[in-house]
Protein backbone atom coordinates (compact mmCIF):
# COMPACT_ATOMS: atom_id res chain seq x y z
CA UNK A 1 0.00 0.00 0.00
CA UNK A 2 1.68 3.45 -0.98
CA UNK A 3 -0.21 5.88 1.00
CA UNK A 4 -0.28 9.13 -0.07
CA UNK A 5 1.59 8.37 -3.30
CA UNK A 6 -0.42 11.13 -4.89
CA UNK A 7 1.30 14.12 -3.05
CA UNK A 8 4.90 13.65 -4.30
CA UNK A 9 7.75 16.53 -3.15
CA UNK A 10 9.07 18.08 -6.49
CA UNK A 11 12.58 19.35 -6.72
CA UNK A 12 10.97 23.18 -7.09
CA UNK A 13 8.43 22.38 -3.77
CA UNK A 14 11.83 20.86 -1.79
CA UNK A 15 14.06 24.31 -2.48
CA UNK A 16 10.97 26.22 -1.29
CA UNK A 17 10.64 24.30 1.95
CA UNK A 18 14.19 24.50 2.63
CA UNK A 19 14.19 28.39 2.10
CA UNK A 20 11.09 28.48 3.88
CA UNK A 21 13.13 26.33 6.99
CA UNK A 22 16.06 28.70 6.42
CA UNK A 23 13.84 31.47 6.87
CA UNK A 24 11.62 30.29 9.70
CA UNK A 25 13.85 29.06 12.54
CA UNK A 26 15.85 32.23 12.64
CA UNK A 27 12.95 33.90 12.69
CA UNK A 28 11.44 32.25 15.53
CA UNK A 29 14.58 32.42 17.38
CA UNK A 30 15.03 36.40 17.16
CA UNK A 31 11.13 36.74 17.44
CA UNK A 32 11.97 35.10 21.30
CA UNK A 33 15.04 37.11 21.53
CA UNK A 34 12.83 40.23 21.11
CA UNK A 35 10.32 39.15 23.93
CA UNK A 36 13.11 38.02 26.54
CA UNK A 37 14.46 40.87 26.03
CA UNK A 38 11.83 42.90 27.66
CA UNK A 39 11.08 40.37 30.11
CA UNK A 40 14.75 39.92 31.08
CA UNK A 41 15.73 43.83 30.95
CA UNK A 42 16.20 44.61 34.15
CA UNK A 43 18.72 41.02 35.34
CA UNK A 44 22.20 41.73 34.71
CA UNK A 45 22.87 38.40 32.71
CA UNK A 46 20.68 39.67 30.37
CA UNK A 47 21.87 39.02 27.29
CA UNK A 48 22.77 35.91 28.61
CA UNK A 49 19.60 34.41 29.22
CA UNK A 50 18.04 35.42 26.21
CA UNK A 51 20.88 33.68 23.63
CA UNK A 52 20.63 30.63 25.55
CA UNK A 53 16.60 30.45 26.25
CA UNK A 54 16.03 31.42 22.60
CA UNK A 55 18.15 29.15 21.24
CA UNK A 56 16.51 26.48 23.59
CA UNK A 57 12.56 27.10 23.17
CA UNK A 58 13.14 27.15 19.03
CA UNK A 59 15.18 23.72 19.56
CA UNK A 60 12.29 22.39 21.58
CA UNK A 61 10.18 23.63 18.71
CA UNK A 62 12.19 21.83 15.88
CA UNK A 63 11.70 18.94 17.78
CA UNK A 64 8.07 18.99 18.60
CA UNK A 65 7.70 19.14 14.88
CA UNK A 66 10.16 16.62 14.01
CA UNK A 67 8.17 14.24 16.21
CA UNK A 68 4.94 14.65 15.00
CA UNK A 69 5.81 14.46 11.79
CA UNK A 70 7.73 11.00 12.71
CA UNK A 71 4.78 9.81 14.10
CA UNK A 72 2.69 10.67 11.42
CA UNK A 73 4.79 8.73 8.92
CA UNK A 74 4.52 5.62 11.15
CA UNK A 75 1.11 5.47 11.90
CA UNK A 76 0.58 6.14 8.11
CA UNK A 77 3.24 3.34 6.72
CA UNK A 78 2.78 0.09 8.54
CA UNK A 79 1.21 -2.27 6.32
CA UNK A 80 4.24 -2.39 4.15
CA UNK A 81 7.81 -0.97 6.15
CA UNK A 82 9.72 -0.83 3.10
CA UNK A 83 7.06 0.61 0.23
CA UNK A 84 4.77 2.29 2.24
CA UNK A 85 4.83 6.14 1.84
CA UNK A 86 4.03 9.54 3.53
CA UNK A 87 4.98 13.05 1.61
CA UNK A 88 5.65 14.25 5.29
CA UNK A 89 9.06 12.47 5.18
CA UNK A 90 10.05 14.62 2.08
CA UNK A 91 8.48 17.69 3.02
CA UNK A 92 9.53 17.98 6.81
CA UNK A 93 13.33 16.62 5.51
CA UNK A 94 14.04 19.53 3.17
CA UNK A 95 12.06 21.90 5.99
CA UNK A 96 14.32 20.77 8.85
CA UNK A 97 17.69 20.49 7.29
CA UNK A 98 18.46 23.91 7.41
CA UNK A 99 18.00 23.57 11.09
CA UNK A 100 20.69 22.26 11.69
CA UNK A 101 22.66 25.06 10.55
CA UNK A 102 21.18 27.40 12.09
CA UNK A 103 21.64 25.34 15.45
CA UNK A 104 25.09 25.97 15.51
CA UNK A 105 25.23 29.47 15.10
CA UNK A 106 22.58 29.70 17.74
CA UNK A 107 24.58 27.73 20.02
CA UNK A 108 27.77 30.13 19.08
CA UNK A 109 26.28 33.02 20.12
CA UNK A 110 25.01 31.43 23.44
CA UNK A 111 28.37 29.78 24.31
CA UNK A 112 30.03 33.56 23.74
CA UNK A 113 27.20 35.05 25.90
CA UNK A 114 28.24 32.60 28.59
CA UNK A 115 31.43 33.27 28.06
CA UNK A 116 31.66 36.67 29.01
CA UNK A 117 35.74 37.05 27.95
CA UNK A 118 34.65 35.65 24.57
CA UNK A 119 33.12 39.08 24.37
CA UNK A 120 35.99 41.17 24.22
CA UNK A 121 37.46 38.48 21.59
CA UNK A 122 37.54 38.63 17.83
CA UNK A 123 34.54 36.54 16.46
CA UNK A 124 37.20 33.94 14.96
CA UNK A 125 38.82 33.45 18.79
CA UNK A 126 34.84 32.75 19.56
CA UNK A 127 34.70 30.43 17.01
CA UNK A 128 37.19 28.40 17.47
CA UNK A 129 36.30 27.97 21.43
CA UNK A 130 33.16 26.52 20.63
CA UNK A 131 34.73 24.32 18.27
CA UNK A 132 36.78 23.33 20.81
CA UNK A 133 34.15 23.24 23.12
CA UNK A 134 31.23 21.80 21.50
CA UNK A 135 33.23 19.62 18.34
CA UNK A 136 30.85 16.43 18.77
CA UNK A 137 27.66 18.39 18.49
CA UNK A 138 28.47 19.99 15.48
CA UNK A 139 30.08 17.18 13.87
CA UNK A 140 26.79 15.43 14.59
CA UNK A 141 24.73 18.70 13.19
CA UNK A 142 26.90 19.16 9.92
CA UNK A 143 26.64 14.84 9.48
CA UNK A 144 23.27 15.30 9.44
CA UNK A 145 22.80 17.98 7.50
CA UNK A 146 25.63 16.79 4.79
CA UNK A 147 25.01 13.56 4.49
CA UNK A 148 22.02 11.77 6.26
CA UNK A 149 19.65 14.32 5.01
CA UNK A 150 20.57 14.01 1.52
CA UNK A 151 21.00 10.71 1.68
CA UNK A 152 17.59 10.68 2.46
CA UNK A 153 16.61 13.01 -0.13
CA UNK A 154 18.06 11.49 -3.07
CA UNK A 155 19.40 7.43 -2.36
CA UNK A 156 16.80 5.88 -0.97
CA UNK A 157 14.96 5.45 -3.91
CA UNK A 158 11.83 6.88 -1.63
CA UNK A 159 11.85 3.90 0.47
CA UNK A 160 11.32 3.33 4.19
CA UNK A 161 9.08 6.52 5.19
CA UNK A 162 7.98 4.29 8.29
CA UNK A 163 12.06 3.72 9.35
CA UNK A 164 12.92 7.79 8.87
CA UNK A 165 9.80 8.29 10.78
CA UNK A 166 11.80 6.18 13.79
CA UNK A 167 14.38 8.53 13.38
CA UNK A 168 12.52 11.58 13.95
CA UNK A 169 10.84 10.35 16.39
CA UNK A 170 14.32 10.72 18.35
CA UNK A 171 13.73 14.13 18.94
CA UNK A 172 11.13 12.98 21.91
CA UNK A 173 13.83 13.88 24.03
CA UNK A 174 15.18 17.01 23.06
CA UNK A 175 12.17 18.87 25.31
CA UNK A 176 13.80 17.60 28.11
CA UNK A 177 16.84 18.78 26.94
CA UNK A 178 15.88 22.11 26.71
CA UNK A 179 13.86 22.00 29.10
CA UNK A 180 16.23 21.08 31.65
CA UNK A 181 18.86 23.43 30.28
CA UNK A 182 16.61 26.12 30.71
CA UNK A 183 15.26 25.38 34.29
CA UNK A 184 19.06 25.54 34.96
CA UNK A 185 19.54 28.97 33.54
CA UNK A 186 17.04 30.67 35.24
CA UNK A 187 17.68 28.38 38.45
CA UNK A 188 14.60 26.78 38.36
CA UNK A 189 16.33 23.86 39.22
CA UNK A 190 16.98 24.82 43.14
CA UNK A 191 13.59 26.79 43.70
CA UNK A 192 11.44 23.86 41.87
CA UNK A 193 13.99 20.87 42.43
CA UNK A 194 11.06 17.91 41.98
CA UNK A 195 10.09 19.80 38.81
CA UNK A 196 13.76 19.59 37.72
CA UNK A 197 13.83 16.20 38.97
CA UNK A 198 10.89 15.16 36.84
CA UNK A 199 12.12 16.86 33.92
CA UNK A 200 15.62 15.03 34.21
CA UNK A 201 13.78 11.55 34.71
CA UNK A 202 11.29 12.24 31.64
CA UNK A 203 14.78 12.94 29.49
CA UNK A 204 16.58 9.75 30.86
CA UNK A 205 13.45 8.02 29.86
CA UNK A 206 12.55 9.03 26.76
CA UNK A 207 16.25 8.96 25.40
CA UNK A 208 16.20 5.99 26.51
CA UNK A 209 13.30 4.90 24.34
CA UNK A 210 13.24 6.55 21.60
CA UNK A 211 17.36 7.08 20.45
CA UNK A 212 18.77 3.79 21.96
CA UNK A 213 15.69 1.28 21.94
CA UNK A 214 14.43 2.56 18.51
CA UNK A 215 17.48 1.15 16.70
CA UNK A 216 17.11 -2.26 17.93
CA UNK A 217 13.45 -2.07 17.66
CA UNK A 218 13.46 -0.89 13.72
CA UNK A 219 15.54 -4.27 12.95
CA UNK A 220 12.94 -6.18 15.20
CA UNK A 221 10.28 -4.60 13.63
CA UNK A 222 11.41 -5.37 9.94
CA UNK A 223 12.86 -8.59 10.64
CA UNK A 224 9.05 -9.62 12.09
CA UNK A 225 8.12 -8.30 8.67
CA UNK A 226 9.93 -10.78 6.33
CA UNK A 227 10.15 -13.51 8.91
CA UNK A 228 13.25 -13.49 9.78
CA UNK A 229 14.85 -13.28 13.52
CA UNK A 230 16.36 -9.86 14.59
CA UNK A 231 20.04 -11.13 14.32
CA UNK A 232 19.38 -11.79 10.52
CA UNK A 233 18.23 -8.15 9.53
CA UNK A 234 21.76 -6.99 9.23
CA UNK A 235 22.37 -9.67 6.69
CA UNK A 236 19.79 -8.64 4.74
CA UNK A 237 19.95 -4.82 4.67
CA UNK A 238 22.40 -2.66 2.30
CA UNK A 239 25.66 -2.09 4.50
CA UNK A 240 25.18 1.84 4.01
CA UNK A 241 22.16 0.85 5.79
CA UNK A 242 24.15 -0.74 8.73
CA UNK A 243 26.96 1.83 9.27
CA UNK A 244 24.66 4.91 9.37
CA UNK A 245 22.69 3.07 11.87
CA UNK A 246 25.45 2.02 13.65
CA UNK A 247 27.29 5.43 13.35
CA UNK A 248 23.84 7.27 14.84
CA UNK A 249 23.57 4.75 17.98
CA UNK A 250 27.00 4.93 18.74
CA UNK A 251 26.30 8.53 19.39
CA UNK A 252 23.61 8.33 21.26
CA UNK A 253 25.10 5.72 23.35
CA UNK A 254 27.71 8.04 24.39
CA UNK A 255 25.34 11.20 25.06
CA UNK A 256 23.09 8.55 27.20
CA UNK A 257 26.53 7.94 29.26
CA UNK A 258 26.91 11.34 29.62
CA UNK A 259 23.06 11.76 30.92
CA UNK A 260 23.65 9.49 32.87
CA UNK A 261 26.64 10.86 34.52
CA UNK A 262 25.20 13.80 35.09
CA UNK A 263 22.23 12.21 36.47
CA UNK A 264 24.47 10.45 39.18
CA UNK A 265 25.86 13.72 39.87
CA UNK A 266 22.74 15.22 40.67
CA UNK A 267 21.49 12.69 42.81
CA UNK A 268 24.81 12.84 44.64
CA UNK A 269 24.48 16.39 45.42
CA UNK A 270 20.63 16.02 46.44
CA UNK A 271 21.74 13.40 48.74
CA UNK A 272 24.39 15.26 50.37
CA UNK A 273 21.89 18.43 50.55
CA UNK A 274 20.89 18.44 54.70
CA UNK A 275 17.60 18.13 55.76
CA UNK A 276 15.75 21.43 55.54
CA UNK A 277 14.66 21.77 59.24
CA UNK A 278 18.26 21.88 59.95
CA UNK A 279 18.71 24.90 58.20
CA UNK A 280 15.34 26.20 59.56
CA UNK A 281 17.30 25.71 63.16
CA UNK A 282 20.06 27.23 62.76
CA UNK A 283 22.67 23.87 62.36
CA UNK A 284 23.88 24.85 59.39
CA UNK A 285 24.61 28.54 60.19
CA UNK A 286 26.26 27.20 63.59
CA UNK A 287 28.25 24.63 61.56
CA UNK A 288 29.78 27.41 59.40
Amino acid sequence: MHVNDDIRVTFKMGLLLASVGSAFFPLVYFTLRQVLKKRTAHLANSAELVSVVAMRLTSLLQAVMSSLAGFIAICSCNTDLVNDRHWIINAYTHFGLPYMLYDIVAMCEAFRQENKHLLQSSLLTAVVEFVKDHWLMILHHLGLACICLPILLFFRNDKGDFFIGCMFMTEVSTPFVSLRAIMRKIKWDKQYPNLFLFVSVMLLVTFFVFRILNFPFMYWIYGRSIGVSVWEVPGRIFVKCNVISGLIFLFQCYWFLLILQAGGRMLSKMSSKPPSHLETNGVMHKAH
